[in-house]
């Protein structure tokens, strides 16, 4: 994905949905981040089932500081949780917008 996190456009959050064909154990989340300009906060990341509102599985996040100008695979260990059918990954940050410090997913 290509898509600003509370960048200029208003995005506070994105979500991905999956869909699992069984029920998986669920220990770490693997993300793709970029950083634009300079953000001093954090990327947070959750797992939440159904939707993206739905029942938080499990958060973890990556700081500003440790996410690169250019892609850059990020690994967030979380306490083990089972999915059963439908889980959404919603990308969020800790900071508020900012049309020039932002993270893209």
């Amino acid at each position: 994905m290509n898509f600003g996190i509370a960048d200029s456009s208003n995005n506070e959050k994105m979500a991905m949905p999956l869909s699992l064909s069984a029920p998986a154990s669920i220990s770490k989340i693997v993300v793709q981040l970029t950083k634009v300009g300079n953000p001093t906060d954090n990327a947070v990341i959750e797992a939440r089932q159904g939707s993206p509102d739905g029942t938080l599985l499990a958060s973890g996040s990556v700081s500003g500081s440790a996410i690169s100008a250019s892609d850059s695979r990020h690994e967030i260990s979380v306490p083990v949780f089972v999915v059963a059918q439908n889980v959404h990954i919603v990308y969020s940050r800790s900071g508020p917008s900012d049309p020039r410090n932002f993270f893209k997913a």
